[in-house]
């Protein structure tokens, strides 16, 4: 639509136009609320864990943040020298000290 002066004009939209609008766009917003919370801004981790230049076949991961005021402690088991934690186990970037144990299961 042209305006007198040659612009462009934006159009004015009805009861209808707005309502169907506002139909299109409510199950987008709920979509984007439906997105897991993270309040603390977890981080799925994932790594390898060797003794001696072998890895460790089972144990666990343990994670302290080095400021305990702020931070998150998390871990998970050790299999096959591997340890993966899911976003939900996971911990908020930071420094951290890390404790691995590990039965001796050759004795």
């Amino acid at each position: 639509m042209l305006s007198r002066s040659g612009s462009r004009s934006c159009p004015r939209l009805g009861l209808h136009d707005a309502c169907f609008l506002l139909t299109l766009l409510t199950p987008a917003v709920a979509l984007l609320g439906c997105s897991e919370d993270n309040p603390l801004g977890r981080r799925a981790l994932h790594g390898v864990v060797s003794y001696q230049g072998q890895p460790v076949d089972y144990g666990a991961i343990q994670f302290m943040p080095d400021d305990l005021q702020h931070g998150v402690s998390s871990g998970g088991m050790i299999e096959d020298g591997k340890y993966q934690l899911k976003l939900s186990q996971g911990r908020p970037a930071g420094s951290y000290q890390v404790m691995i144990s590990s039965p001796d299961r050759g004795k």
